[in-house]
């Protein structure tokens, strides 16, 4: 993995900045004196065949305006990809740093109940290790799902992801993953409501990967959902030669113009007041596309959110 720094990243695109400029200025300056040129020879044969002159001025700059534009896109185009470049540096240094400074707390609480839990000095009661194992539980959860977010940038880093496609029953899958995470929902409050109605559920699928994409979309439901009872609803249903997976929620729904980027890496919504690093979605959408399906939102601010996956059918 590369090594970013805010000072690296700030002097390497001060450079290119810099370089475009000379680059441009430089352009324009030979231009310039090219026309120059140009128009003295016009004007000399102007004074003895005026239509001929004139000719010869339009032959002349029509190539001329015509380089000149094309100049002026590949330099937008070069400056628009620099600070594109140096914005998701920008994103990945944070990341590193929001990652190692996460990472440190729950390994140092981790560390701390264990060795209270081995010091005769404290005193050791039931409750109290209770308490201890409790800390230990959580933290350790905590750092699963840290290294999960890291695995996501790894799989999300590559051009390719590499995947075990199985001849699989996406309803037997989807069934699985709801009696699991359902526990979870009720420790909320919550309820999910399976609705696998898909007559044909078979599909050419990775079972790890596949799995990962429902548990992370019902685990961001019950995320953003904050002042109602948790209500998650799982469809399946085929429509000409696609399985479709629906997963929706109740939750506090997204404004439209985060709709539009939700699944863009590193990416979070204006109304997130969620720990994370914005790479869930990313990795869904890419795991999904590695299957050659789609998958879609719709979401109103206040009116939960719905996930449209579709994957090609098996034919049975």
């Amino acid at each position: 993995m590369h090594n970013f720094s805010r000072e690296g990243v700030k002097r390497y695109s001060s450079y290119i900045f810099i370089v475009a400029v000379v680059l441009f200025v430089a352009l324009i300056s030979m231009q310039i004196i090219y026309i120059s040129r140009t128009t003295e020879t016009v004007l000399q044969q102007f004074n003895t065949n005026v239509h001929g002159a004139a000719t010869n001025l339009l032959n002349l700059l029509i190539p001329l305006l015509i380089i000149t534009v094309i100049l002026v896109l590949v330099l937008s185009f070069f400056m628009f990809y620099s600070h594109r470049q140096k914005v998701l540096s920008t994103m990945k240094m944070d990341f590193v740093n929001s990652m190692t400074h996460e990472m440190k707390t729950p390994i140092a609480s981790i560390s701390l109940a264990s060795q209270m839990m081995n010091d005769p000095s404290v005193g050791n009661t039931v409750e109290k290790m209770q308490r201890f194992a409790g800390v230990i539980t959580n933290e350790s959860k905590r750092l699963n799902t840290l290294i999960e977010q890291l695995l996501y940038t790894l799989v999300l880093d590559r051009k390719k992801t590499v995947l075990t496609f199985e001849n699989l029953d996406v309803n037997k899958m989807l069934g699985s993953v709801i009696d699991n995470f359902s526990v979870k929902v009720d420790a909320v409050g919550g309820k999910i409501v399976s609705q696998l109605n898909a007559q044909n559920a078979m599909a050419k699928v990775d079972d790890v990967h596949l799995t990962n994409v429902f548990y992370n979309l019902m685990e961001n439901a019950v995320k953003y959902c904050k002042d109602v009872p948790l209500v998650i609803t799982v469809t399946t249903f085929n429509a000409k030669d696609m399985l479709c997976i629906s997963i929706e929620d109740n939750g506090l729904g997204m404004r439209r113009e985060d709709t539009k980027r939700i699944f863009d890496k590193f990416y979070r919504a204006t109304t997130d007041n969620v720990k994370g690093f914005g790479l869930g979605l990313a990795y869904v959408k890419q795991i999904i596309e590695a299957h050659n399906g789609t998958i879609r939102v719709n979401s109103e601010l206040g009116m939960g959110s719905k996930f449209i996956i579709e994957i090609p059918n098996l034919k049975i």
